[in-house]
């Protein structure tokens, strides 16, 4: 790329950050009442451009992989988001097409060596598709050294300018283009939320996040786990009511006895108030090396019930007019279509039997079908993966298929059938089918 003057030294300043918390706790402590199943991404802000983020970060860290591969060690040079974000800034000053403004940043630590090619890391189509890189893969190096002090062995950072967003990642103090993504062929909707100036590093997000019960418990417990620290702008639900932050999300995953350990914490990033703390136990994480366990590459949330409107058909809307349904957001997008079964479950763990039939179906923002559940039943589970597939431009201006990501721009709809679910208790379970192993901890259903 060709080099211009600079508007950038670090993470650019372009928004001014919010004078005072949300309403919530005093900084460091949890909020009451909190849930990750209650959060969700504003989708207002451009789907591919966040997208991007949560694809390509935790497809070239390697956090999915939680068993086999590699050698473990504490050599792996590890740094802050603020350290990394200087280095950051400085190469990006220098590509053309800018001044290139800061968008979110990801940080992660992996417990084995895994290598994986840049080029593959953006799921495009022909007219969009990640180009100028000067890299062509990343290899993390395992690393069993303290993952909860908010230092990374590898950060990807993301800047936005004129419809183009620019990927660039740093390791070991050097930093390199993985390349850049935009255009009319890239289906953008509008400008992202830029994050502002002035929020805390990742090291004292960690600290407020480890200062929870929750967290102090799991790094107490688990010497060594994947972490991964994400900076962005994201829709929180604070005490009842959806607002636009600044925040860290934290994330730690250990495997115990085959059985994959979670904590997770949304730390606000103007003042290091925690908003949301708790762990969590689902999902295998034993077996073959290249099996992931689904609970990492997939997270569902915020299911929202409702009764399909009058006129709409499962075959066209995802429901039958009159039936009761769930709709829930896309909160973690790294797993394919083909890469989950979908079940309801009874308080028990039986599968929900429907008076009616229903089933399960995977639209886009616009409500059309990505992907669905062929043959609707009574018996809410998918024995095999969807056997219906949107035609283009259903996902993402292409045809939709096996291999097509979830990312947010995506919602699950389940039709329960005739009878109203609400207060029975049931939950909703992802299975992990193809290279994907166990079971995401159960989803309750209102």
């Amino acid at each position: 790329m060709a080099a211009t003057s600079s508007d950038l030294t670090s993470a650019p300043p372009t928004s001014p950050a919010p004078t005072s918390p949300p309403p919530g706790p005093a900084p460091g402590t949890p909020a009451t009442g909190g849930s990750k199943s209650k959060r969700t991404v504003a989708i207002a802000v451009v789907a591919i451009v966040i997208v991007v983020l949560l694809v390509v970060s935790l497809a070239l860290a390697g956090v999915l992989h939680l068993g086999g591969g590699g050698s473990s060690g504490s050599t792996a040079n590890t740094s802050t988001e603020e350290s990394a974000a200087a280095t950051s800034g400085n190469l990006a000053s220098g590509i053309s097409g800018g001044p290139w403004s800061l968008v979110d940043a990801f940080g992660s630590d992996s417990t084995t060596t895994v290598t994986h090619n840049a080029s593959s890391a953006f799921p495009g189509n022909a007219t969009c598709y990640l180009q100028n890189g000067t890299i062509s893969s990343v290899t993390v190096p395992a690393y069993s050294g303290n993952y909860s002090n908010g230092m990374a062995q590898l950060w990807l950072f993301e800047y936005y300018h004129a419809d183009h967003a620019l990927l660039i990642v740093v390791q070991n103090g050097a930093a390199h283009e993985v390349g850049e993504v935009g255009g009319p062929g890239c289906y953008f909707t509008g400008a992202p939320t830029l994050l502002p100036s002035g929020l805390v590093d990742s090291s004292a997000a960690a600290q407020a996040a480890v200062r929870t019960s929750a967290g102090a418990s799991f790094a107490r417990t688990y010497a060594s786990a994947n972490a991964t620290y994400s900076l962005l702008n994201q829709g929180i639900y604070v005490r009842g009511t959806l607002t636009n932050l600044s925040v860290w999300d934290i994330d730690f995953q250990a495997c115990s006895a085959n059985t994959t350990q979670s904590f997770s914490s949304v730390v606000y990033a103007t003042n290091a108030t925690v908003l949301m703390a708790d762990s969590s136990t689902g999902g295998s994480c034993g077996g073959s090396p290249h099996s992931i366990p689904i609970g990492t590459a997939f997270a569902a949330g915020n299911p929202i019930s409702s009764v399909c409107a009058t006129g709409d058909t499962y075959a066209a809307n995802g429901c039958l007019a009159g039936d009761y349904t769930y709709t829930l957001t896309i909160e973690t997008a790294t797993a394919s279509f083909a890469s989950v079964l979908f079940e309801v479950r009874t308080p028990t763990g039986a599968i929900v039997n429907a008076p009616s039939v229903g089933g399960f179906t995977v639209v886009n923002i616009m409500g059309q079908i990505a992907a669905q559940m062929t043959t609707p039943t009574t018996a809410l589970v998918m024995n095999t993966t969807f056997g219906t597939y949107g035609a283009s431009p259903v996902c993402n201006g292409e045809a939709c298929g096996p291999s097509t990501v979830f990312t947010s721009i995506y919602s699950i709809v389940i039709d329960m059938g005739t009878g109203n679910p609400t207060g029975q208790g049931y939950s909703f379970v992802v299975v992990g089918t193809g290279a994907y192993s166990g079971t995401t901890a159960p989803l309750s259903l209102p």
